[in-house]
Order: C-alpha cells, then sequence, then structure tokens
C-alpha cells in the first residue's frame, strides 16, 4: 500500500473526560523523529507492545502529551493524548484502559529501550518499528517451518500459529475500534467470527469446555457489534439503492436516508466503545491464554502431533465444509417437505450463510499463517465462498427492509417523502422475495457440488 499523506487530526473521544488527536501519517514513525529526542517510552515488561508494532511514549516537550503510533499497513495512526494537569508525568486512565486489551493485567512501566530496539522476556531482540507488510510466499513458507519447536512441523504447531494470529488480530482490532478507526468495528467483528469458527474447527482437538467458554465469549462480542456494522452498511448502501429508482425518490429523501443512517451508526459505534469493557477485556485475555497455551486436551494432542500441516489443515476445512453441506441439505429438505413462509425460508437462508461464512473464515485464517488446505479442499472453499455471497445480497435486503420499517418516524422528521418511502419499501420487499428464491437455488448449486465431490 502506497503510504498516505498527512491526514488533517480529529478529535477522538476516549473517556468521558478525556479526548485524544488523531492522524494517520506515512511510515516511519515519529518516535523515531528529531521531535522525540528525550521521550520517556512505556511498555510492559515482556514488551507487549513493541511486539505488536505499537510505540506509546511521553514527548519531551512539555507542551505536548502522550503519543501512541499503531500501525496500518505501510502507514501509522499517531494518537496524542494531553497530559494530566494534576500530574503531568503519570499514564491517563484513559490510556491505560485502551490498551487493556493488549496488556491485560500487565503494568505499562517506563522503558530505558531507545525505540529502535527492545529486549523480550526472553532475552531476544525485536524490531521496536511498526508492523511491516505481510510476508511474501517465500516467507510465509519459513514461518511454517519456524513455528516447529522441534524437527518437522506438525499439526500442534498449525493450531498454535492460528491461535496466536488470530489472538492478536482480535486484540489489535480491538484497539482500533476503540479509537474509531476506519472498518475496525467490521475488522473486529470479522476477528472475533474466525477465532470462533476456527475454534469450533479445532474441537476433536481441544478441551470443550475452555473451547466453548471462549467461543460464547466470541459470539456475544461479534452480536454485540452487529447493529453497529448493520448501520454502516446502511448508510452506504441506501442513497445508492434510492438513485436506482430512477429519479423518482428525491434529493431531501436521499439526505435524510444518508444522515438518518450515519447518525444511527455513530450512536451504535458509539455504544460498542463505551459499553460492556469488563467482558470485552475478559474474552481478550481468554482469547490470549489459548494463544499462549493452547487448550489441547492430552488424546487432541497426540492426534494432531501426528498430523502434517497440510492434513490438518485439511481437517480444519473440511469440518467447516461439513457443517455447510449439513445445513444446506437441511434447508432444501425442509423447503421441499413443509410449508414454510417468507420468514421460515429466510431464516434458514441466514443458517446456511453463517456456515458458508465459517468455511471463508477457516480457510484465511489458515492462508493468512502461510498453510493452505488440499486443492479439492481449496476449491469446495471457493464455492462455499460464492453461495456466501450471493446469501449476503438477500440478508442485506433483509436489513434494509426491518430498518425502513422501524426508522420511519425518524426519517419524516429528517425532511423524507412519506410516498418516496413507501416506494423504497417497496423495493426492498420485491428485493427480498426474488433474493430468497435466489437463495435457493443457490443453495441447491452448493449442495450438487458438495455431493459431486463426496461421491
Amino acid at each position: 500500500m502506497p503510504a498516505a499523506e498527512t491526514s488533517e487530526p480529529r478529535t477522538v473521544r476516549l473517556s468521558g473526560r478525556a479526548s485524544a488527536q488523531i492522524q494517520r501519517l506515512p511510515l516511519p514513525s515519529p518516535a523515531s523523529g528529531e521531535e522525540m529526542a528525550g521521550a520517556v517510552f512505556h511498555d510492559t515488561d515482556d514488551r507487549a507492545l513493541r511486539r505488536r508494532g505499537i510505540t506509546l511514549s511521553r514527548i519531551a516537550d512539555p507542551e505536548r502529551g502522550w503519543l501512541l503510533s499503531v500501525p496500518e499497513g505501510d502507514d501509522h495512526w499517531a494518537v496524542e493524548v494531553p497530559r494530566l494537569r494534576s500530574a503531568p508525568e503519570r499514564l491517563p486512565a484513559a490510556v491505560a484502559q485502551l490498551l487493556s486489551g493488549i496488556v491485560g493485567q500487565d503494568e505499562l512501566i517506563e522503558i530505558d529501550d531507545d525505540g529502535q530496539t527492545a529486549e523480550s522476556a526472553t532475552g531476544a531482540k525485536e524490531s521496536a518499528k511498526p508492523a511491516k507488510k505481510a510476508p511474501s510466499k517465500k516467507g510465509k513458507a519459513k514461518n511454517r517451518k519456524a513455528v516447529a519447536t522441534g524437527g518437522e512441523p506438525s499439526g500442534v504447531d498449525v493450531l498454535q500459529a492460528v491461535l496466536a494470529q488470530q489472538a492478536a488480530a482480535l486484540e489489535l482490532w480491538d484497539l482500533k475500534a476503540r479509537l474509531d478507526l476506519p472498518d475496525a468495528l467490521h475488522q473486529l467483528r470479522v476477528a472475533a467470527r474466525s477465532l470462533r469458527g476456527l475454534l469450533k474447527s479445532a474441537r476433536p482437538f481441544l478441551d470443550r469446555g475452555v473451547a466453548d467458554e471462549l467461543g460464547n465469549r466470541l459470539q456475544q462480542l461479534g452480536r454485540s457489534l452487529s447493529a453497529a456494522r448493520d448501520a454502516e452498511v446502511l448508510a452506504e448502501q441506501l442513497p445508492a439503492r434510492a438513485e436506482a429508482l430512477q429519479g423518482r425518490v428525491g434529493e431531501k429523501t436521499v439526505q435524510a436516508l444518508a444522515q438518518t443512517a450515519l447518525k444511527d451508526a455513530e450512536a451504535s459505534a458509539a455504544k460498542v466503545r463505551g459499553g460492556a469493557q469488563p467482558e470485552r477485556a475478559a474474552t481478550l485475555e481468554l482469547a490470549r491464554c489459548a494463544a499462549q497455551n493452547p487448550p489441547f486436551t492430552d488424546k487432541g494432542r497426540k492426534k494432531a502431533e501426528e498430523l502434517t500441516p497440510r492434513q490438518m489443515s485439511d481437517r480444519l476445512v473440511r469440518r467447516a465444509l461439513r457443517k455447510a453441506a449439513k445445513e444446506t441439505d437441511r434447508t432444501l429438505a425442509a423447503d421441499r417437505d413443509e410449508q414454510l413462509d417468507a420468514e421460515q425460508r429466510l431464516e434458514h437462508l441466514h443458517t446456511v450463510r453463517k456456515a458458508t461464512k465459517r468455511v471463508r473464515y477457516v480457510t484465511k485464517v489458515l492462508k493468512a499463517a502461510g498453510f493452505r488446505p488440499a486443492k479439492p479442499m481449496r476449491k469446495l472453499g471457493k464455492a462455499a465462498k460464492k453461495a456466501q455471497d450471493g446469501l449476503g445480497e438477500t440478508m442485506d435486503a433483509s436489513v434494509a427492509l426491518t430498518w425502513l420499517q422501524d426508522s420511519t418516524a425518524a426519517l419524516r422528521r429528517a425532511g423524507a417523502d412519506p410516498f418516496e418511502l413507501g416506494l423504497l419499501t417497496g423495493a426492498e420487499l420485491q428485493r427480498l422475495a426474488h433474493g430468497i428464491d435466489d437463495g435457493y437455488e443457490v443453495m441447491a448449486r452448493l449442495a450438487r457440488r458438495f455431493e459431486d465431490h463426496s461421491s
């Protein structure tokens, strides 16, 4: 990604009493610039921030505050929080709370690193610069070998690598969501669902009590983010859908749609950022523990040790595919044998879509860690992804229809024309009806792919 041009600072509310100035800048981090001469860096004893490419420092200039640098591809987000008036050198509670998802219960202390290298808990040198771009294919191949503790890598190493990767992603996107960064709520939900899908696919190898507890917490986290994400999508989609009605929806109604959806999105996002912090912290801590010490059963570890990375990758994807095939067959059978109304048919579609998304999540997690299942598994994964995309359009129509019906009063207060709102609602009803019929055709094609593979 090309380096971003310097952006204008904007204010982000961190708590009831603290706010921050945030700006996206190209790398390198300002922590290596002249303005940081004499800055005092803070981190945990084992350099939890530095290992993730994050730096936290108190700028030497007494007129400046605390600077947090968060990686974003080839750029970074520079977040400056004012000093406390009563204790200028003390770390503000808002900053500690902001980073709690990454450092857990560990204390943020003053460190004497020079901003370039840091000693880890094991004594190894680690880069203090923000994270660089993802490794190349050759680099991923090296990573696959590096995860092994000795000898050839096994299925144990695959699970350790992907659990660590997803726990780290969850922590970083939680931080970015707290900072209200672009796409952060969506990516946090994806990270939560990806880790949950991975735990389900790895269930035969793991302690079910531990895996299910974390999985349930991740499910609740994903659900808590759904309203905010739906509102974000609506704010993007509804104006375009109004314009697609070929001039029958006026500019005033289009503006009311955009403003009301954006207001809902901002309110939902603020609620997510400010609420349920203890639950979020507990979820992140459980994910961190699972990454540091994967909850294998004795039997599960032994089975995983006997598998190659390719075999383990196949097992994980195949288990997700079996769930998708089972839900697809069940839905098609119910549609054949029962008198289902539109709402019931839609619910069945939603269930199948969730199962196909799990296939997608597991496949992407493995690929990001440098592991790939066999070609037949990859082909079925692509078929599941295609089905998921098709069913997603139908679910988007359902969300839009529900929002239009629930928001009629607010839209009219914002200046929307009642007749034009009726046109929009009718268009979404039609889109949904066609989408349900098309969705069952999508599932029939997917079922044939599953059947061809199993025969």
